[in-house]
Protein backbone atom coordinates (compact mmCIF):
# COMPACT_ATOMS: atom_id res chain seq x y z
CA UNK A 1 0.00 0.00 0.00
CA UNK A 2 2.69 2.47 0.83
CA UNK A 3 4.90 1.71 -2.63
CA UNK A 4 1.73 2.56 -4.40
CA UNK A 5 1.05 5.24 -2.57
CA UNK A 6 4.67 6.74 -3.36
CA UNK A 7 4.67 5.15 -6.53
CA UNK A 8 1.41 7.44 -7.40
CA UNK A 9 3.26 10.74 -5.96
CA UNK A 10 6.08 10.18 -8.37
CA UNK A 11 4.40 9.66 -11.07
CA UNK A 12 2.16 12.79 -10.22
CA UNK A 13 5.62 14.66 -10.21
CA UNK A 14 6.01 13.16 -13.98
CA UNK A 15 8.33 10.42 -13.66
CA UNK A 16 8.34 7.01 -14.18
CA UNK A 17 8.26 4.55 -11.51
CA UNK A 18 9.25 0.61 -11.49
CA UNK A 19 8.15 -0.21 -8.04
CA UNK A 20 9.63 -3.25 -6.26
CA UNK A 21 8.84 -5.30 -3.24
CA UNK A 22 12.35 -5.89 -2.40
CA UNK A 23 16.34 -5.13 -2.70
CA UNK A 24 16.60 -8.72 -4.58
CA UNK A 25 14.13 -6.79 -6.79
CA UNK A 26 15.77 -3.79 -7.12
CA UNK A 27 18.97 -5.21 -7.99
CA UNK A 28 16.94 -7.77 -10.97
CA UNK A 29 15.68 -4.45 -12.36
CA UNK A 30 18.70 -2.26 -12.16
CA UNK A 31 20.59 -5.19 -13.77
CA UNK A 32 21.60 -4.30 -16.99
CA UNK A 33 19.87 -1.14 -17.23
CA UNK A 34 20.99 2.34 -17.20
CA UNK A 35 18.15 3.59 -17.97
CA UNK A 36 17.63 4.90 -13.94
CA UNK A 37 18.03 8.00 -13.07
CA UNK A 38 17.19 7.43 -9.60
CA UNK A 39 17.21 4.78 -6.49
CA UNK A 40 14.60 5.46 -3.60
CA UNK A 41 14.28 3.68 -1.13
CA UNK A 42 13.03 2.82 2.45
CA UNK A 43 15.49 1.84 5.39
CA UNK A 44 13.33 -0.75 6.48
CA UNK A 45 12.45 -3.50 3.59
CA UNK A 46 11.05 -6.60 3.23
CA UNK A 47 13.66 -9.65 2.65
CA UNK A 48 16.87 -9.78 3.67
CA UNK A 49 18.44 -6.47 2.98
CA UNK A 50 18.24 -3.46 4.27
CA UNK A 51 17.90 0.12 2.38
CA UNK A 52 21.25 1.14 3.62
CA UNK A 53 22.76 -1.81 2.29
CA UNK A 54 20.41 -2.02 -0.94
CA UNK A 55 21.86 1.68 -1.22
CA UNK A 56 25.67 0.46 -0.69
CA UNK A 57 25.39 -2.42 -2.86
CA UNK A 58 23.97 -0.11 -5.71
CA UNK A 59 26.25 2.69 -5.72
CA UNK A 60 29.37 -0.03 -5.83
CA UNK A 61 27.63 -1.14 -9.38
CA UNK A 62 26.64 2.52 -10.31
CA UNK A 63 28.54 4.93 -8.70
CA UNK A 64 27.02 7.62 -10.03
CA UNK A 65 23.46 6.94 -9.35
CA UNK A 66 21.94 8.98 -7.23
CA UNK A 67 19.76 7.82 -4.39
CA UNK A 68 17.45 9.01 -1.89
CA UNK A 69 16.10 7.12 1.50
CA UNK A 70 13.27 7.40 3.41
CA UNK A 71 12.65 6.62 6.85
CA UNK A 72 9.69 6.54 9.45
CA UNK A 73 12.73 6.28 11.67
CA UNK A 74 15.10 8.94 10.87
CA UNK A 75 15.59 10.31 14.31
CA UNK A 76 16.66 7.15 15.65
CA UNK A 77 19.70 7.11 13.07
CA UNK A 78 23.02 8.09 14.86
CA UNK A 79 24.07 11.50 14.30
CA UNK A 80 27.45 10.04 12.02
CA UNK A 81 24.80 8.29 9.84
CA UNK A 82 22.02 11.26 9.65
CA UNK A 83 24.97 13.43 8.69
CA UNK A 84 26.42 11.12 5.68
CA UNK A 85 23.40 10.80 4.24
CA UNK A 86 21.79 14.52 5.38
CA UNK A 87 21.35 15.08 1.88
CA UNK A 88 19.97 12.23 0.27
CA UNK A 89 17.48 11.34 3.39
CA UNK A 90 13.76 12.30 3.80
CA UNK A 91 12.09 11.79 6.70
CA UNK A 92 8.46 10.30 6.95
CA UNK A 93 5.91 11.79 7.00
CA UNK A 94 6.50 13.91 3.87
CA UNK A 95 4.47 15.71 1.79
CA UNK A 96 4.51 15.60 -2.15
CA UNK A 97 6.11 19.03 -2.26
CA UNK A 98 9.00 17.59 0.21
CA UNK A 99 9.67 14.86 -1.95
CA UNK A 100 9.68 16.60 -4.87
CA UNK A 101 11.86 19.23 -3.47
CA UNK A 102 14.42 16.34 -2.77
CA UNK A 103 14.15 14.88 -6.04
CA UNK A 104 15.19 18.59 -7.35
CA UNK A 105 18.09 19.00 -5.29
CA UNK A 106 19.21 15.45 -6.32
CA UNK A 107 18.28 15.64 -10.23
CA UNK A 108 18.72 19.12 -11.24
CA UNK A 109 19.85 18.70 -14.38
CA UNK A 110 17.32 16.49 -15.03
CA UNK A 111 13.88 17.19 -15.92
CA UNK A 112 10.75 14.99 -14.39
CA UNK A 113 9.46 14.14 -17.58
CA UNK A 114 10.82 10.75 -18.21
CA UNK A 115 12.80 9.90 -16.05
CA UNK A 116 13.26 6.47 -14.05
Amino acid sequence: MVRRSVSRQLCNLGYRVVGVANAAEALASLSGDDSFDLLFTDIVMAGDMDGLTLVKTVRQRYPAMPFLITSGYADALDAAMRAKFADHLLAKPYRQRDLAAKLKALLPQRGASGSR
